[in-house]
């Protein structure tokens, strides 16, 4: 019985750790221009409701993160990364692999880590997510690093 309460216990504080689900919430249309708001407000209408994101498919939550991001960057008035964001908006995933399969990575030593503004570019690294990843239809899950090795390689 004591080991169904240690149980129990631990799992309240599981529970009371995990961070809140998150709410569905207005969008700031206003700071979109007037293209992205009718692209915002197809893409809500087109989402069940009430939302359940872990129905959504991984389009509708790429998209989703897009446009939280884009609005995240317009409210602080980031117009460097709210720039950014439309121009990587414009990228299809496979458009974006192929850009990463054909980058000249000849500038980083064999054998040395490229290191710039903190990140570390290698040939390590970049097989890394060739082989474990792209390879294995898992570029989803790397997309900012794939992104970060396009804007660095073809800045």
């Amino acid at each position: 019985m004591s080991s169904l309460n240690s149980l129990s216990s631990r799992l309240a504080k599981v529970k009371e750790s995990l961070p809140p689900s998150p709410k569905e919430r207005e969008t700031d249309v206003s700071l979109f221009t007037e293209q992205e708001r009718e692209q915002v407000c197809a893409f809500v209408d087109s989402l069940p409701r009430p939302l359940d994101l872990q129905a959504l498919n991984d389009d509708q939550l790429d998209e989703r993160r897009h446009w939280l991001k884009l609005e995240e960057a317009l409210y602080k008035g980031d117009m460097a990364e709210a720039e950014k964001l439309r121009k990587r908006h414009s990228v299809t995933l496979e458009q974006l692999v192929d850009r990463f399969l054909n980058l000249d990575i000849s500038s980083i030593p064999d054998g040395k880590v490229l290191v710039d503004t903190g990140k570390c570019y290698s040939h390590v690294s970049y097989r890394d997510i060739r082989i474990n990843y792209i390879e294995r239809g898992k570029a989803r899950r790397r997309i900012d690093d794939i992104w970060r090795w396009v804007e660095y390689f073809n800045g």
